[in-house]
């Protein structure tokens, strides 16, 4: 009897210690997640301090707007008049025409914009987006190409247009 008692001692002292040790190991796995998720989301909001995301509805496009000149100008940093707006200005416009569902406004900018930098895709894709909006579907489509023609290596507006000529195509009465 004293044996068992003697082995129960030691099998509970055992199972204590294994226990116990699990518990810790358990409180370090559970300290290095909690750090790991703390410095993750320090990294991703410093990433994204000085982005913005602008969603377009429509065709579901993402839009980063860094902060740039063009951002500034918008804030009222820089000071930007008819005479001395420059692409980036126009786009602004266009941008806020978009926001403010003012399509034929936003076309006129975009439009602009195009006018004095052609090689800059997110331009021909907005006014090509509110063209659309418009109902003005074959000029989208029309805008979209002449973007491709002067960036070929637009990943952008193919996809868009690609978009569009399937819409534009499936909604034609047959």
């Amino acid at each position: 009897m004293k044996e068992q008692t003697e082995i129960k001692k030691a099998d509970d002292h055992f199972f204590k210690g294994r226990i116990k040790r699990l518990i810790i190991a358990l409180a370090i796995v559970l300290a290095i997640s909690f750090i790991a998720l703390v410095v993750f989301l320090y990294l991703h909001s410093k990433k994204d301090r000085n982005t913005q995301s602008a969603v377009d509805n429509n065709l579901g496009t993402i839009t980063a707007i860094e902060n740039t000149p063009a951002t500034q100008a918008e804030s009222g940093k820089i000071n930007t008049t008819p005479e001395t707006k420059n692409a980036v200005g126009y786009f602004n416009d266009g941008q806020a025409a978009m926001s403010a569902q003012s399509w034929d406004k936003a076309v006129e900018d975009f439009d602009q914009a195009i006018n004095l930098d052609n090689k800059v895709p997110d331009y021909y894709n907005r006014k090509s987006q509110a063209q659309y909006n418009l109902g003005q579907k074959d000029q989208a489509i029309n805008t979209l190409k002449d973007g491709i023609a002067n960036n070929p290596d637009s990943d952008l507006l193919k996809s868009r247009l690609d978009i569009l000529q399937k819409d534009w195509v499936g909604s034609q009465p047959q």
